[in-house]
């Protein structure tokens, strides 16, 4: 396909299928739509495979403590924040600094068998002053106990081993995180309404309040969010990182909401520095 855009491969490949199996029922064959869902969920197992082999190892050794003090600050500017990373980095900051630890709650507190589940009813057990930090496409350390179930759970650090190491060893078990991998926005959305957990997510996102700022988001096969915004009377004024002079995604932005009372504006995300000035080039890719 002359492309690295993960996404974009399984959006066509998904394509290919529904195609194919639109054929086959009139033919009476399934034979290819089935090896094409069986290479759909290779792709999908090589996505955790490849993120945690480029994923920084450790979160001591390779960010320093000043940086997740400036991480902090940055995060406790806002009310919710909301994640479409699958990565480690924002969980490492979470619970690497006591403030956010205390004051950033994930709703993974219900505790079955060692392992903490994740609580439906999360946002209204919140006490005051307390903020809300959800992964809208889930993270490598979230876990389902099998296809089939709902509720995830969350991977944590025991015994001294690391929070990648805890990772692998569970996919060794035949798991897989919890990350929503497919290439079309409406795709995206299914997998979303199939999984309690991020259909409470993307419920709270949709009925979020105030001013929304957004970084890092290039809102490339995410219509499914920027339709989230549109809907949201709640929200009144957004805010779009720009980076290298890419205002691409405050044009999508702009063009959708256009339509609405809604305020939009831009601002230079690379002026933005939410683990300080020091240069951590090994992490530029996911800052």
């Amino acid at each position: 396909m002359q492309t690295v855009d993960f996404e974009y491969v399984l959006s066509v490949l998904n394509q290919v299928k529904i195609n194919q199996s639109i054929a086959e029922i009139f033919s009476e064959q399934a034979t290819i739509s089935d090896k094409l869902k069986k290479q759909i969920d290779d792709i999908k197992g090589l996505l955790a495979d490849s993120v945690l082999t480029i994923h920084p190892r450790n979160q001591y050794e390779s960010i320093k403590h000043n940086s997740y003090v400036e991480c902090a600050k940055f995060l406790n500017i806002f009310n919710h924040i909301y994640s479409l990373n699958y990565d480690l980095l924002l969980y490492w900051a979470h619970m690497n600094n006591n403030d956010l630890r205390k004051n950033l709650k994930d709703g993974f507190w219900d505790k079955i068998a060692e392992k903490s589940y994740f609580d439906l009813n999360f946002e209204n057990n919140l006490w005051p002053n307390c903020k809300a930090i959800l992964y809208l496409h889930g993270g490598l350390h979230l876990f389902l106990h099998s296809a089939t179930s709902r509720l995830p759970y969350k991977i944590i650090c025991k015994d001294g081993n690391s929070l990648l190491y805890e990772i692998k060893k569970e996919i060794q078990t035949g798991k897989l995180p919890l990350c929503i991998t497919e290439g079309a926005p409406e795709l995206k959305l299914d997998k979303i309404y199939q999984n309690e957990y991020l259909s409470s997510c993307y419920s709270s996102f949709s009925n979020s309040e105030g001013v929304l700022v957004t970084y890092g988001v290039s809102f490339t096969n995410d219509s499914h969010i920027l339709s989230a915004i549109k809907n949201n009377e709640k929200i009144k004024s957004v805010y779009v990182g720009i980076h290298k002079k890419n205002y691409e995604p405050f044009e999508k932005v702009k063009t959708l909401l256009n339509s609405t009372n809604k305020k939009v504006w831009c601002y230079n995300s690379d002026q933005t520095h939410p683990w300080g000035r020091q240069k951590m080039s090994a992490y530029r890719e996911y800052l």
